[in-house]
């Protein structure tokens, strides 16, 4: 067969410039499917222009995202493509860590010389890497290198040890290079881990802390919904799933009891659902190498240097060697597909006993996902009732909040008092009741404080004053539990009734806690409705920025997710007749991979089809790290000396930093509800869910900008302690003015036509000259 004319070393040599130009391989975007990379078409389509086959430094670091092809020189790399992964190590591996693969050319013969597997033989020399699968190691490791592995499909990392310099190998994670730190926690929690959490064990804190690519945890720490690789099956055991270019799975849920993690339960690629040990390994992140599937050796010759020899259908096979084989032409004489060895290869035949049950494996592939969370704690018919009764409320219950306009969860709705006033007032279509535990917050007077100040010169004032729009405080939540909450709803249902006509006026319970804690506050929740039969919904408050060493769960997308998928399985098992709304608070978000990681959150609870278990958002609460300086003479005298400052209230971290609200949050709290309101509407499974406004609303103007840009309601806070419950009649009465002005066909004089007018503080509209002191005088 003639071969395609290669030019000789020397002439290569002598026309080197027309080498150069005309560049052998060639970095080609994959059409089949994009990795995670978001700006390597940028980065190869620059190295592309500069010239074919030199990758720029930004395009090796996001290797997997293309295909390299090279020019078709010779036959046999007409159709090769492979996965640009330059980062790769270019020498030999580390001799120390592998030994000499033995058996190549035996052709798959064991000892007697007979075949045990098929097509295999010959291939090159290979060297086994010997990778951890255990990484019981503790301590921090650094990367050295990334190493191509001719044994597997992912590639390999080499590790040292930064205590005690020990090397080793294990299998990469895609995004893993050079330098990165990673770290084993399968030993136990190291001290210095405990002591940034304040001595105790946070979730949220604990997720944020370790679930961080390449690290290899005890499955029963890593969050819910997190893609994991290297999973092991047993405590004694390595990894034994997962291990592969590319695949991952996923943790759906966990088994307590008694608030021990019983078991885990992880779904694999092939939608297999299986239970794991606690204890077993699992490695954050996806296996390296995903774009491996989209290889294409381009000739048999590559085949066999991977020790792989040719298939040969058994249609062409003599009768003796196959049962299809034998008789002229094509028909393999009217026997049914089966093997070599006369198994039935089509038709679903099932070669597993009834008795050799996996007792691990929950479910196959092709069951139906709506059983996912279900199947971990009830049969299949009991699963398949509860999503039959779950379907019948698909559609939420909306918020109904008439008027829309509600008070915040804050200090001036802790008491029984307080919730009777808001209950009773008719310019309230809600009440929401202050943040509790299950046990009650400590509340210590001298260190959980408020105070009232002037945003424009950062001056203290008096709540009365006028100027006295935003509020600084370092409070916790309310020292009042959840169970005496609930009491005093039950009370107020009971012998009150709202001065409204336009139905029951729902109570929002703002609760906080670890994930198991809200679940049963849920539940509480839940059983306080059908006992009451009352609107009760549930506000969960993930953004309390002035609780030290705990920072707000809602800035951490695993933290966030903690909550959302164990609400999630909370939710689907819980009796279907139980409507209460579920929502979230979230802190003031200030860039945009904040809000990306409360979508990306939201979203993953929306994997196999199954619905959000959040109903609505609260945004925003108060902005954390604030600092309000008081107005003594030797702070403000010119020879104070630096740090010689008094913080304006006590916080229980000393340092006298807290938060704030008011008029100086109102700008970032519009734009956190237009943000969250159209990053929601670009996702089908999110658009339904609602927010709720809050925010330096103390007037009609400041409630007008949040129910125009997407707020289905607006919560009111430092306006309410300031004013009272008086604040919202005052709010609506200005509305009802606008409304008769439309009516008059007034609305662009209305400066005009209600000059001498004025709104008094209990909502009445009054001539100025009757206001004496923000006093009626009729």
């Amino acid at each position: 067969m003639l071969q395609p004319r290669i030019w000789s070393r020397s002439t290569q040599c002598a026309n080197s410039a027309w080498t150069i130009a005309r560049a052998y391989a060639t970095a080609t975007k994959t059409p089949l499917k994009a990795s995670s990379s978001t700006d390597g078409s940028q980065a190869l389509a620059q190295s592309n222009d500069a010239g074919a086959g030199k990758l720029s430094q930004k395009a090796k670091n996001t290797a997997g995202s293309f295909m390299r092809t090279y020019k078709p020189r010779t036959p046999g790399v007409r159709h090769l493509r492979r996965p640009i992964n330059d980062h790769l190590w270019k020498g030999r591996p580390y001799a120390k860590l592998t030994f000499p693969k033995k058996g190549m050319g035996l052709g798959g013969r064991n000892n007697t010389g007979r075949v045990t597997v098929r097509h295999r033989g010959g291939g090159h020399k290979r060297r086994i890497r010997m990778v951890d699968f255990h990484r019981m190691a503790p301590g921090i490791h650094i990367v050295d290198r990334i190493e191509h592995d001719p044994n597997r499909s992912a590639h390999i990392a080499l590790i040292t040890s930064e205590k005690t310099k020990k090397k080793s190998y294990i299998i990469a994670a895609e995004g893993m290079r050079e330098g990165d730190k990673i770290q084993s926690y399968r030993s136990g929690l190291p001290s210095e881990l405990i002591r940034s959490m304040g001595g105790s064990v946070d979730p949220g804190m604990l997720a944020a802390k370790t679930a961080l690519r390449g690290n290899c945890l005890p499955i029963r720490m890593v969050p819910l919904g997190t893609q994991i690789y290297n999973v092991g099956s047993t405590v004694g055991k390595g990894a034994v799933f997962c291990r592969s270019a590319g695949t991952y799975a996923i943790v759906i849920s966990k088994e307590e009891n008694r608030k021990k993690c019983k078991e885990v339960v992880v779904r694999l690629q092939s939608g297999e659902v299986r239970r794991v040990d606690p204890e077993a390994c699992a490695t954050m992140g996806v296996a390296s190498n995903p774009n491996y599937h989209f290889t294409q050796l381009g000739k048999a010759g590559r085949k066999r240097w991977l020790g792989i020899r040719p298939t040969v259908r058994g249609l062409a096979m003599n009768a003796k060697d196959h049962p299809h084989g034998g008789g002229r032409g094509k028909g393999k004489g009217n026997n049914i597909p089966q093997s070599p060895w006369g198994t039935p290869a089509k038709g679903g035949y099932k070669t597993r006993g009834k008795r050799n049950i996996n007792k691990h494996m929950i479910r196959c592939g092709d069951l139906l996902s709506s059983f996912l969370l279900t199947i971990t704690v009830c049969t299949i018919r009991e699963s398949r009732e509860r999503v039959a009764n779950r379907e019948k409320i698909t559609e939420a219950m909306p918020l109904n909040i008439q008027p829309p306009l509600l008070n915040s969860a804050n200090p001036w709705a802790s008491t029984e008092e307080d919730l009777v006033k808001l209950y009773q007032s008719p310019a309230t279509g809600a009440v929401t009741v202050r943040t509790s535990l299950l046990k009650g917050f400590p509340h210590d007077p001298n260190i959980h404080q408020y105070i009232y100040f002037d945003v424009r010169f950062n001056t203290v004032k008096d709540e009365r004053s006028p100027n006295a729009n935003s509020t600084f405080n370092t409070l916790g939540y309310s020292p009042t539990p959840l169970s005496e909450y609930l009491t005093i709803i039950e009370r107020i249902v009971s012998t009150s009734k709202p001065r409204t006509n336009k139905g029951k006026k729902p109570f929002i319970v703002s609760v906080t806690g670890t994930s198991d804690e809200i679940i049963q506050c849920h539940k509480l929740i839940s059983e306080c409705r059908a006992r009451i039969s009352h609107p009760l919904h549930m506000e969960i408050n993930l953004s309390c920025p002035n609780i030290p060493n705990k920072p707000p769960p809602a800035y951490s997308s695993f933290a966030l997710q903690e909550y959302l998928f164990a609400l999630q399985r909370n939710k689907i098992l819980q009796d279907p007749d139980a409507h209460v709304l579920v929502g979230i608070k979230t802190p003031p978000y200030t860039y945009h991979d904040q809000f990306q990681n409360l979508i990306d959150a939201l979203l993953a609870t929306t994997a196999d089809n199954l619905k959000c278990p959040v109903d609505f958002i609260t945004a925003t609460n108060t902005l954390g790290s604030c600092l309000v300086l008081s107005e003594s003479e030797e702070f403000l005298a010119p020879s104070s000396e630096p740090g010689s400052f008094v913080p304006a209230a006590a916080s229980a971290s000393g340092t006298g930093i807290g938060g704030v609200g008011g008029a100086a949050l109102h700008a970032i709290a519009l734009g956190n509800v237009r943000t969250i309101r159209m990053m929601l509407d670009k996702h089908v499974r999110l658009a339904p869910i609602e927010i709720i406004g809050v925010g330096g609303v103390a007037d009609y103007p400041g409630y007008a900008r949040f129910l125009s840009i997407g707020a289905v309601a607006v919560g009111v806070g430092t306006a309410l302690g300031k004013d009272g419950p008086r604040i919202f009649q005052k709010i609506l009465a200005e509305v009802e003015v606008l409304q008769m002005l439309d009516k008059m066909q007034l609305r662009g004089n209305a400066g005009e036509k209600t000059m001498g007018k004025q709104i008094d503080p209990d909502g009445k509209v009054v001539e100025k000259d009757q206001m004496v002191n923000g006093v009626d005088e009729t």
